[in-house]
């Protein structure tokens, strides 16, 4: 991790972490919005997971941390990248409608689920995975 950090502070130039972050907000209100007017479907969080990932691979590729508390912004956007990326990976495997969460492709609720929990972890490949579990009482 520190060599990851250390390559933010050594750069000579770069983008700001304010460019990151603002482009995380904007694809997670695009691709993975929730609430009564925001529709979400597959299709549209395949699409934001894909550019979600084009700028996690850019900003680490270009951010530039001038200073301690720029090194502290720049390690957050990329822990709300990560967290982003669990709310989109945990939206698709949800396949039904319930609440905030609206589907296009799955309008109904599904009953089966009203009494499971949906576990989003990191897989031993160190990719998103997730897992469906009954609720403990």
């Amino acid at each position: 991790r520190m060599a990851w950090y250390n390559t933010f502070m050594t750069r000579p130039s770069g983008a700001h972490w304010k460019e990151a972050a603002l482009g995380l907000q904007q694809i997670m209100g695009d691709y993975a919005a929730a609430g009564p007017y925001r529709v979400r479907s597959e299709t549209l969080l395949d699409a934001g997971l894909k550019y979600l990932g084009d700028l996690r691979r850019d900003a680490e590729a270009s951010v530039r941390a001038a200073n301690a508390h720029e090194l502290l912004r720049t390690v957050e956007a990329f822990e709300l990248m990560d967290n982003g990326e669990a709310i989109m990976h945990a939206a698709r495997e949800r396949r039904e409608s319930r609440g905030m969460h609206l589907r296009s492709d799955y309008t109904f609720t599904n009953p089966l689920l009203a009494d499971r929990m949906l576990d989003v972890f990191l897989g031993e490949d160190g990719k998103v995975a997730t897992a469906w579990r009954d609720k403990k009482v």
